[in-house]
């Protein structure tokens, strides 16, 4: 996966955090490419997970902050999304076939971030940008 200028919020801060998001991801197909042992793919989707739940936690705080109209519901996708790490890891625990994990994450986790990241921060960055939130 890679970072485009069409993933861009024009919020520094966002977007740096969502090219490190695609780093990550990048670590666990890498880990999961089926010439690593097991506990690099764990290692690596833990990794993901947690700096997902860093970077989500922030989101929210500016969209708190911000009074953000559709923050219940953006939580909730951000809530999803690691339900998901976290079943990947599941997986990660208790099997051996690591390349079919990693093909599975390379479908759902880098669809699902472009999708949000177009779909949903997007719209959140206008919001901010245009209420003068970030002077």
């Amino acid at each position: 996966m890679q970072w485009n200028d069409k993933l861009a919020t024009n919020i520094e801060l966002m977007d740096s955090q969502h090219k490190e998001i695609i780093r990550r991801i990048n670590d666990v197909l890498l880990a999961g490419n089926g010439k690593h042992k097991p506990e690099q793919l764990k290692l690596a989707l833990k990794l993901l997970g947690d700096y997902c739940a860093t970077h989500f936690s922030q989101e929210e705080n500016l969209q708190l902050r911000s009074k953000y109209p559709k923050y219940a519901e953006h939580k909730k996708l951000h809530t999803d999304f690691l339900k998901k790490v976290a079943e990947f890891q599941d997986s990660a625990e208790t099997s051996q076939d690591m390349v079919q994990i990693a093909a599975s994450i390379e479908k759902e986790v880098s669809y699902w971030l472009v999708y949000h990241i177009n779909g949903v921060d997007k719209v959140v960055a206008r919001y901010l940008i245009a209420n003068n939130f970030l002077k």
